[in-house]
């Protein structure tokens, strides 16, 4: 068994792995404890009806063949913003910085980071080009969403 929490910034990430969720326990513990099931092969192949382009097709099953966690995974595939915590996930999966970079700016998340926000990015491993791409965000996009 190993859960493993770490508290960043503003996201927090719990990973429970092993741990099987008692019949009475509420439905949102039985889900987080719950076994994770990637998609199938025809699953992913659905993605052809969803509108996707042939090279989000491919950053999606790059990002699923790098291990990354479900909960990033699922993220992406509905098109969630992508918290700190989440872009460090990815890089430390070694998700290509393109595919990191190209949802990113799909996304148009805005991000005000701080020094310390920045550091942490840097001491993760997040490439030099993405930290500046997301330090440049508030001039590029209206801030609807933003993280940091």
């Amino acid at each position: 068994m190993s859960i493993i929490i770490q508290v960043d910034g503003s996201g927090v990430a719990l990973l429970l792995a092993g741990i099987a969720p008692s019949a009475g326990a509420h439905p949102t513990i039985r889900f987080l404890l719950g076994p994770w099931i990637w998609p199938s092969a025809g699953e992913v192949g659905l993605l052809t009806a969803c509108g996707l382009s042939d090279q989000e097709k491919a950053d999606y099953s790059s990002v699923q063949a790098s291990g990354v966690s479900p909960a990033v995974y699922d993220k992406m595939m509905h098109g969630d913003d992508l918290s700190l915590y989440d872009i460090k996930a990815l890089t430390r999966a070694r998700a290509s910085d393109g595919v990191i970079l190209r949802y990113l700016r799909n996304r148009q998340t805005v991000y005000f980071l701080n020094t310390g926000d920045v550091e942490g990015l840097r001491k993760a491993g997040v490439s030099p080009s993405l930290i500046d791409y997301m330090l440049r965000t508030p001039g590029l996009y209206q801030p609807a969403r933003t993280f940091g």
